[in-house]
């Protein structure tokens, strides 16, 4: 039998913390960075220190505005664990004072390097047993030996499963024990695939969900913690882009994402190599090596200087306030009114901003490419409404159209329904396109949206060509959809379309467009490109003769 054996001292099944649930590296790197220029003299020992936290993390939108339920909450410390189950923290502690250091993998993150690959190697790699899992809080059993993530990654890829569901999911998170138990695992999610109630899939359901945490509840509240545990991991893994999310009849299933197929195969080869705990430093340094062998660097704890500490807060908020600046557009050039903002709300000196910003210039396509991915399967109007704006200066800078963002824009009056997103004007001059963005992770095409462009966007375009057309005469070619993803019919549904409206329609992914985004470099290449977006239906890289 692949199960640990009960005990009572235990739990047996996996946990994350559930302070953030969505993970997308943008804000990770932010909360990684905030946290590093607390007080790091003993801070998480100190509530008004935690406070001070709370609040730098509201002041810079990575948290919801509020107090906290209860004066010693905890939730500054839930902060920490997070970052530290996911290998980007350790601590050391001291006679006087307890220190905060990032790992090589937490500094990549904070240095903008590669920030996806970082969160998904990470996932790839993160482990029970763990210095995490030892807290007092969480108590995981020290005999389970798994690699979460890449477990669930090859439950999704075994015959008859494809997909999962939060009540699926939390089948492993129960008995996921490690990976001889994917077989029972399997055996479990079928029987619930065809209809069995999840608390008959249990074998002891009084022992299979207890922690010495909820041992006084009773088991349907056990059961519900579960699958709040279920659908953490299924949201770490969706921000993250290890998993697509399915919508079926209303409900969310996570689906392999092929994007990451090398990346997971990698991560098999290394199934069997677990890091032994013999102190946390050690074993944080380790898991969080990243793209190290070992983590051989000298750190001191010397930063507790005060003009040191200093510097040190100026130097984060710069960097957190230009990796905001490089998530929402490409940069070329710095904009002026980047460094006015900083004197103006910080008093930080041009000169020092520069300064500061100077090593991650080359870094900023890794961290644009990385926040446009997040905000393309967001599925939330300001997410969406960021999407927009984030296609419509690409269309512009980089694909060579004049752009234009439409989607807010009231149409003339007497007639109902507005405009697509984007309007884009070929360089031509005698052309003209529209654009539908739509921020999620897996586009159904449903039919109100279909009707949309049949019977209002297309018929009215020239009402876009009056507003922007400067006097061009300008006949629309085509019309087009980007999305993070999309299920399979869309592509028949574009072609049905296509005849419908005697235009070619068509469905690029938002990773196809960031691709296409750093080929074109001409007028050549900027024809091919819609001699590509007019095949119709769902497109891929390989339909666009850009080279």
């Amino acid at each position: 039998m692949c199960l640990v054996s009960f005990n009572k001292n235990y739990r047996r099944s996996w946990m994350f913390p559930r302070n953030k649930r969505s993970i997308p590296p943008w804000k990770v790197s932010q909360i990684l960075l905030t946290m590093l220029n607390a007080d790091k003299n003993n801070w998480m020992e100190n509530q008004n220190k935690q406070d001070k936290f709370y609040k730098k993390l509201e002041k810079i939108g990575l948290k919801k505005e509020g107090f906290q339920r209860d004066k010693n909450s905890g939730g500054a410390r839930t902060y920490y664990s997070q970052l530290k189950q996911l290998g980007l923290v350790f601590r050391r502690k001291t006679k006087n004072y307890t220190h905060t250091f990032p790992t090589i993998a937490g500094e990549a993150l904070i240095n903008g390097e590669k920030p996806l690959d970082v969160m998904q190697d990470m996932l790839l790699k993160l482990q029970y047993p763990s210095a995490y899992g030892k807290g007092n809080n969480v108590k995981i059993h020290p005999e389970l030996k798994v690699k979460p993530f890449l477990f669930v990654l090859q439950l999704l890829i075994m015959k008859d499963i494809d997909k999962l569901s939060t009540e699926e999911l939390a089948v492993p998170i129960i008995y996921g024990h490690n990976h001889n138990c994917l077989e029972l695992c399997h055996e479990k999610i079928e029987k619930i695939k065809h209809g069995a109630e999840f608390i008959d899939i249990l074998d002891n359901p009084d022992e299979d969900t207890y922690t010495p945490r909820t041992k006084n509840r009773t088991i349907e509240q056990r059961i519900s913690s579960i699958m709040d545990v279920a659908n953490t991991c299924k949201n770490h893994m969706e921000s993250c882009l290890l998993v697509n999310i399915e919508k079926i009849n209303g409900k969310h299933y996570i689906t392999f994402n092929e994007d990451i197929r090398e990346k997971f195969e990698k991560a098999l080869n290394s199934i069997n190599d677990f890091i032994p705990f013999d102190n946390e430093e050690q074993f944080q340094r380790r898991l969080g090596a990243w793209n190290k062998e070992k983590d051989t660097r000298h750190l001191s704890a010397s930063t507790t200087d005060l003009e040191q500490a200093k510097n040190e807060f100026a130097k984060n908020i710069i960097i957190q306030e230009f990796f905001k600046l490089s998530g929402n557009e490409k940069i070329n050039k710095v904009p002026q009114h980047f460094f006015d903002k900083l004197k103006e709300k910080w008093g930080i000196t041009e000169s020092n901003v520069r300064e500061t910003i100077e090593p991650y210039l080359d870094k900023t396509l890794d961290i644009f490419e990385s926040t446009f991915l997040d905000l393309s399967r967001s599925g939330n109007t300001d997410g969406a409404l960021k999407f927009e704006k984030a296609l419509t200066k690409i269309f512009h800078e980089e694909f060579l159209f004049d752009a234009y963002h439409t989607g807010q824009d009231s149409s003339i009056k007497n007639r109902r329904g507005n405009y697509s997103d984007i309007f884009l004007v070929a360089l031509d001059d005698k052309h003209c396109g529209i654009v539908d963005a739509k921020a999620t992770s897996h586009y159904t095409f449903p039919v109100n949206d279909y009707n949309k462009m049949v019977n209002t966007y297309v018929p009215n375009y020239k009402e876009l060509v009056d507003k922007y057309g400067h006097g061009r005469k300008l006949k629309l070619e085509f019309c087009f959809y980007v999305a993070h993803g999309f299920s399979k019919s869309v592509d028949s549904n574009l072609k049905k379309m296509s005849n419908e409206i005697g235009i070619p329609a068509s469905a690029i992914r938002a990773r196809t467009v960031l691709d296409l985004s750093n080929k074109i470099k001409n007028s050549v290449q900027h024809q091919n490109f819609i001699s590509g977006i007019k095949k119709k239906g769902l497109l891929s890289l390989n339909d666009f003769d850009i080279n």
